[in-house]
């Protein structure tokens, strides 16, 4: 059980840490982090204390009713994907998508030759994204919005079904999860 005391520093403790990685107006529903290090805010965004990137908790085409996402994710080609969001939301870069692939085999971030990040299939939830902080997410496509190498027309996706990073031509259809950088 925590006392008054011990509740009171742990919120100074959460306040002091919103103010160390740039969170200006700071709401936060939970005071707890999910796995150490997303933070769920009143305004249905989850600001990840590691990268002190923030994301919409929510793909595009669905909305917050509260406990989780519902409806469904739209589907936009590359070009028109990019166009989305404003002068603070944006489309993430490969880099910063990657950061959402969780592997619940502990292998987050480790490349394999197929550009699975996430090893054997058997080993691992699908889809591969923490489903606490960014729940009812697809295991789809997600565009990023770094061009794959000299190819014009491919750009970089993740898949969440296995956490695959690969090219993918900009005419086809994927998901969209808009981020926002901190100053």
């Amino acid at each position: 059980m925590i006392n008054k005391q011990q509740s009171s520093l742990y919120r100074l403790s959460i306040s002091i840490l919103a103010g160390f990685i740039g969170l200006t107006s700071f709401s936060c529903v939970s005071q707890d982090l999910i796995d150490g290090r997303y933070l769920i805010n009143a305004d249905d965004t989850v600001t990840d204390i590691e990268t002190k990137l923030t994301w919409q908790r929510c793909s595009i085409g669905q909305r917050w009713d509260g406990r989780t996402c519902t409806g469904e994710t739209a589907v936009f080609t590359w070009v028109y994907a990019n166009k989305l969001g404003d002068d603070s939301w944006r489309q993430p870069t490969i880099a910063e998508l990657r950061t959402l692939v969780y592997c619940s085999n502990n292998e987050q971030y480790g490349m394999q030759k197929d550009y699975k990040t996430c090893g054997d299939v058997e080993s691992y939830q699908s889809p591969t994204i923490n489903l606490q902080a960014f729940p009812n997410t697809p295991d789809g496509w997600y565009w990023s919005s770094t061009p794959y190498g000299d190819r014009t027309d491919y750009a970089y996706i993740v898949s969440f079904l296995y956490g695959f990073i690969d090219g993918y031509g900009k005419d086809n259809g994927g998901r969209v999860r808009l981020v926002q950088a901190k100053q």
